[in-house]
């Protein structure tokens, strides 16, 4: 997949994937579009446009979205062993 001549890999395609899965798997794309404040074509417009190049921008700046519960987890796992 590619934005505007950069190639969206690695990382940036690891956040994609979680970000549209977490996306399909809310349910509803009106009621995740109209609890994200914006339109239902907004949403799908960003989800198709926007969204690989924030991926991009996030992997650039070494940065990666992951599900809170893995966060979560990690954060108990650490208070235990600390």
């Amino acid at each position: 997949m590619e934005t505007e001549g950069k190639k969206v890999s690695g990382g940036a395609s690891a956040s994609l994937n979680r970000v549209r899965a977490a996306a399909r798997a809310y349910g509803l794309q009106k009621q995740l579009a109209l609890d994200a404040g914006m339109s239902g074509s907004l949403l799908s417009k960003y989800l198709d446009e926007q969204l690989p190049r924030l991926c991009l921008l996030l992997d650039v700046l070494g940065l990666e979205i992951t599900d809170r519960g893995h966060v979560d987890d990690l954060r108990r796992v650490l208070k235990e062993v600390l």
